[in-house]
């Protein structure tokens, strides 16, 4: 993950996904007080932004477990 032009640029789940920094809660500072769990709701949240067939590097069955879950953690 790299910032530029106030964007944030993921490379991980889809080929190139540019999201506003806005949106892109993941990162936690020095005073954030999150579990790991809660910081893997964020990240399923923001991968549900895009349909299920543009995800093509998660496997299908990551897809099944998660990808339809609503989240724990409500923000």
């Amino acid at each position: 993950m790299y910032s530029s032009d106030n964007r944030v640029h993921y490379q991980a789940a889809v080929d190139c996904v540019c999201l506003p920094a806005a949106l892109c809660s993941c990162s936690s500072g020095p005073y954030d007080n999150r579990t790991v769990y809660e910081t893997l709701d964020i990240g399923w949240q923001l991968l549900r932004i895009f349909p299920k067939e543009m995800l093509k590097r998660i496997p299908q069955s990551t897809l099944a477990e998660f990808y339809p879950r609503e989240s724990a953690a409500r923000h």
